[in-house]
């Protein structure tokens, strides 16, 4: 009995904590309405008092062999997710950016709790919700990620869910932000955008000043939040461990790290496809000049240009989709093949069919015309769904990696180019995190190592991870690596890159 009195005392003085304006202060002071939404919410302050400080007795009983329960703690700290909405309050942000765009979209400050084109991305204020999630504005919090928890949240903290399988998880509300389709899907919900949940960056929003909305690889943006998560192999022994593997259908010595850029670089293809069919659908936002190539139109007007040293996958001047979210479906492809040339060579046919039938599309018309464009995304979102199914029966090991690497280093023997500069982002990045799971390292690993760090400092691709480094301050210097931007180079620094890897 003196044991739970003390838990109980721990409890409270933790939540007591949460309405202080001192360390780990994490209150809201604006809660949603609970009326009228479809996605049940709890709210955050129902995860903080216990994923804020582990107390003791949770200790002993091992709670924190499987979740180190200091989660809230490192997001309202260090996670640049925590100030998604008070970086856009015009009231509160110290951002003259948020004033100007609201005064050009026509927002009332005052109002600005009723935006939902910009809380459905920056307070997780879901389409068919009448009003946005409690504590709002505490930004992007856990239930953003993890989903509306009313339907689980009780049920979470008992031992025996860990015995559940995902799909019985998800029945209830729970993202299985662990299994990398659902992860990345949930994060390109903003990232790239979903029309069914609302989440949709237009290009009026652009025009009146939002920053680019930069490629993703998910691996990457994941590690730099920073994580305040282990991955389960760094977990130590817990209770139902047996049993939560099976339910999870977990893979002894699986490179999840490969495995989320893989299978995150194929599901981004998929949601921007979807993106751009689900909007054609629609006669007021339709088209959407955002959900396309803006190089085709926003480009420095220099000679030679890097534009024309890529080339064109359809015809010049005609907006044509996101290239980068693409660039890395070569790897998608040759993980569903297990490695099977002739079989890989057939997925790639497939593909590019597909991708032609779109391209086409684009070309005969700017934006295509509607019916055939969205039967040609269909087809896209069918073959990356079939893709993605024999992509999850493959085991991702090192041979998996060896294959990887070297279809991202050797440009040309692979028929691929580097398009845009996005899309070589997303080809360093990826290479960065598969090279990070090769075991053993090869004797040229230092060489390596410093090429990746000039590369990262050349191309931009440090991350403004934290709180304290601003994504504007970043920009002007991404803006001039991207508009000085040289394919040839990079597709060189490739070929290089693959010289210190071959035996």
């Amino acid at each position: 009995m003196t044991k739970i009195f003390a838990a109980l005392a721990s409890l409270i003085a933790i939540s007591l904590v949460l309405w202080t304006n001192g360390e780990g202060d994490v209150r809201g002071d604006q809660p949603g309405k609970q009326d009228g939404q479809t996605a049940k919410f709890s709210g955050l302050l129902s995860c903080v008092p216990c994923h804020q400080r582990p107390i003791e007795e949770y200790k002993k009983q091992g709670v924190t062999k499987f979740v180190a329960l200091t989660e809230s703690l490192v997001w309202a700290k260090q996670d640049k997710h925590r100030l998604a909405y008070e970086l856009v309050d015009p009231k509160k942000s110290k951002n003259e950016l948020s004033r100007k765009m609201c005064k050009k979209l026509g927002i009332d400050p005052a109002k600005f709790d009723q935006a939902q084109q910009c809380l459905s991305c920056h307070s997780n204020w879901i389409k068919g919700n009448a009003s946005p999630p409690p504590y709002f504005n505490l930004g992007v919090g856990c239930e953003s990620c993890h989903g509306a928890s009313r339907d689980w949240f009780r049920d979470h903290i008992v031992p025996g869910w860990r015995k559940l399988t995902p799909e019985e998880k998800a029945k209830k509300g729970m993202v299985d932000v662990r299994n990398p389709i659902a992860r990345a899907q949930q994060c390109y919900s903003c990232h790239i955008g979903s029309a069914k949940e609302g989440k949709v960056l237009t290009h009026e929003m652009y025009a009146a000043g939002h920053p680019p909305l930069p490629s993703i690889e998910i691996e990457t943006f994941s590690s730099r939040m920073p994580a305040h998560w282990r991955h389960f192999d760094a977990k130590p022994d817990f209770t139902f461990r047996k049993e939560y593997e099976a339910a999870n259908r977990i893979r002894p010595n699986e490179l999840n790290r490969t495995r989320s850029v893989i299978i995150g670089a194929l599901v981004a293809l998929r949601e921007s496809i979807q993106l751009v069919s689900d909007q054609s659908r629609s006669k007021e936002s339709w088209p959407q000049l955002a959900s396309f190539d803006c190089y085709a139109c926003h480009h420095d007007l220099r000679y030679p240009s890097w534009r024309q040293k890529r080339g064109y996958k359809g015809r010049p001047g005609r907006p044509q989709m996101r290239y980068w979210t693409g660039s890395l479906i070569h790897l998608a492809v040759d993980l569903a093949a297990g490695g099977d040339n002739a079989k890989g060579k057939e997925l790639d046919r497939e593909f590019k069919a597909a991708m032609a039938a779109i391209h086409s599309s684009l070309d005969r018309k700017p934006f295509g015309e509607r019916p055939v464009l969205q039967s040609a995304c269909e087809k896209v979102v069918k073959w990356a769904n079939g893709l993605l199914a024999k992509c999850e029966s493959q085991t991702v090991n090192q041979m998996t990696v060896k294959r990887a690497l070297r279809l991202l280093y050797d440009v040309k023997a692979n028929g691929r180019d580097i398009l845009d500069y996005d899309s070589a982002r997303q080809r360093l990045w990826a290479f960065q995190q598969i090279y990070s799971d090769l075991k053993p390292k090869p004797p040229t690993d230092i060489a390596i190592q410093k090429r990746l760090k000039q590369l990262t400092q050349s191309f931009q691709l440090e991350l403004p991870a934290g709180q304290k480094k601003k994504i504007l301050d970043n920009l002007p210097a991404v803006m001039k690596s991207l508009n000085e931007f040289d394919p040839v180079k990079l597709s060189h620094e490739f070929a290089e890159l693959g010289k210190l890897l071959r035996p």
